[in-house]
C-alpha cells in the first residue's frame, strides 16, 4: 500500500444530520450521520485533482471540486480546503490500487472521494461527507484497515463520521471495498457513545472490530472510567456475498480487548 500525504492541514453526526451538505449527497444506509453521492465523474489522475484543489484561482479550484463531488450549493464562495490527504490501497476484488482524495472545508467539514483507475485516466464513483464538528483532527475520519479470511488479505476503506448535542456523544463506523466496479459497504456499526443526561446516570456503549470478531460493551457509569465487561461476536466474510456476516452466537470476550 503507497500512502501520499500532502502538507496541507485535514463520525456518527446526531440525530437528524446536523449540516445538509447539498442535494447530490443523501443518507448513507445503515449509518447515523455519514452522507454519500455515488454518481461518476472522470479524472486525468488523482494526483491533478488534488493538485488543482491547491489552486488559488477560483475557476481552477472550482473545477476540481466538482469533479471531487463537492456540493455545488457549497460552491458560491469557491472554497479552498483547509487539509488535503492523498491515498492510494487496493479495496477491491484484486491488487489493483484505487485512490482515496480526503478535504476538510472550514476546519470541521470533511469529505472522502473514491476514485479507480480506467483505460484512459480515473473515475470518481463515490464521495462521502460528515460534519465532524467533535473531532480534534476531522481528517480521521477517512482511515484504510488491513483484513484477512482463509489465507486471503485485502485492505477496506473505513469511515468513522461523529457528532453529538448536549451530553450526547456518537461515532459510527462504516466499512467499505469496491467490487465489480462500484462501492459497496461490506459492515458497518455504532463504534462509539456516550450519554450524559443529569440527573440520571451516563451510559456508554463501544464497539471494535477485532480482526474478524466485533468486540462491543455497554455500561451505566457514575464516573469518567467505566468498568468494560465486553461480549464478542464472530464475523466471517463471504466472498460471494462480498460482506460480513454473523458466524456464531454473543458471548462473553475470552481474552481482553482495547475498546474506543
Amino acid at each position: 500500500m503507497r500512502f501520499l500525504v500532502l502538507p496541507l492541514l485535514f463520525c456518527w453526526c446526531f440525530a437528524g444530520h446536523a449540516q445538509w451538505p447539498g442535494v447530490e449527497f443523501k443518507p448513507e444506509p445503515g449509518t447515523g450521520s455519514l452522507e454519500s453521492r455515488y454518481d461518476h465523474a472522470a479524472w486525468t489522475s488523482p494526483e491533478s485533482v488534488v493538485r488543482d484543489l491547491r489552486a488559488d484561482d477560483d475557476g481552477t479550484r472550482a473545477k476540481a471540486l466538482r469533479l471531487f463531488g463537492y456540493p455545488e450549493a457549497e460552491m458560491k464562495d469557491v472554497p479552498k480546503p483547509d487539509q488535503i490527504e492523498l491515498r492510494y490501497a487496493a479495496i477491491g476484488d484484486d491488487a489493483t490500487l484505487q485512490a482515496i482524495v480526503a478535504i476538510t472545508v472550514n476546519v470541521s467539514m470533511a469529505y472522502a472521494a473514491v476514485a479507480v483507475p480506467r483505460a484512459k485516466g480515473w473515475e470518481r464513483i463515490g464521495t462521502f461527507f460528515c460534519w465532524c464538528k467533535y473531532e480534534s483532527s476531522p481528517l480521521q475520519f477517512v482511515d484504510i484497515r488491513l483484513a484477512s479470511s482463509s489465507g486471503r488479505a485485502w485492505s477496506e476503506l473505513v469511515l468513522r463520521p461523529s457528532g453529538g448535542g448536549t451530553g450526547v456523544y456518537g461515532r459510527d463506523e462504516a466499512h467499505f471495498r469496491i467490487h465489480n466496479g462500484a462501492l459497496r459497504k461490506v459492515i458497518s456499526f455504532v463504534s462509539f457513545r456516550r450519554s450524559c443526561q443529569p440527573p440520571d446516570p451516563c451510559m456508554i456503549e463501544a464497539r471494535s472490530l477485532s480482526g474478524n470478531t466485533l468486540v462491543q460493551s455497554r455500561e451505566q457509569f457514575e464516573a469518567d472510567s467505566p468498568p468494560r465487561n465486553a461480549t464478542c461476536t464472530p464475523y466471517e466474510w463471504d466472498e460471494k456475498a462480498f460482506t460480513y456476516k454473523r458466524g456464531g452466537p454473543v458471548t462473553k470476550c475470552a481474552k481482553a480487548f482495547m475498546l474506543p
